[in-house]
């Protein structure tokens, strides 16, 4: 009795079909040709290369938001130093206001550039203590004859580079407060 086992090793010309196809496998096997590996290599490419923006993209970011909250602290800290002491003057303009068109340098009480790359800013207007709103001096206000409240702004902006102007493309970081005499 002789039993038949399958062949496990394929002879060329024993594909089925494969007379019609020249003696190779069949067309659904034959792998990929040179155009569909430079297209394959082209999509992986590009996707690379978008890959590899996003993560410069992602370090700018990174970077600008340190200088946000570096303006910030900034502010904050004037902020501080303002409402420190206290509501000042009863005229304006406030004595302590820091007005220059590009902001001044951030000094914290000596001649050096405390913090060099960034102006800062302080605008100190009076305001109507029951709507801030309304400029105390605007006629709208019930107590328009004495200045009872301030609106203190506070903006810190980060430098162009070495150059003493603020740079356009950035947002300065804003703080405001309210000082009220009692």
């Amino acid at each position: 009795m002789r039993k038949d086992f399958p062949s496990l090793v394929k002879l060329p010309g024993t594909y089925p079909g494969s007379a019609r196809h020249g003696g190779g496998p069949p067309i659904g096997q034959r792998g990929f040709t040179l155009i569909e590996a430079l297209i394959a290599a082209g999509i992986v490419g590009i996707a690379a290369i978008g890959v590899a923006m996003m993560f410069g993209t992602a370090q700018n970011f990174v970077h600008a938001e340190g200088d946000n909250r570096v303006a910030f602290y900034v502010a904050q800290q004037r902020m501080e130093q303002l409402r420190s002491t206290g509501f000042g003057s009863t005229s304006l303009p406030d004595p302590r206001e820091e007005t220059a068109a590009t902001g001044v340098q951030i000094d914290n009480f000596s001649d050096n550039d405390a913090v060099p790359g960034f102006r800062r800013q302080t605008v100190i207007t009076g305001v109507c203590p029951t709507d801030y709103s309304v400029a105390w001096n605007s006629g709208g206000c019930p107590t328009s004859g004495q200045l009872l409240a301030k609106l203190v702004t506070v903006s810190v902006r980060v430098l162009d580079g070495p150059t003493n102007f603020t740079d356009p493309v950035t947002q300065p970081i804003v703080i405001q407060a309210v000082l009220v005499k009692r």
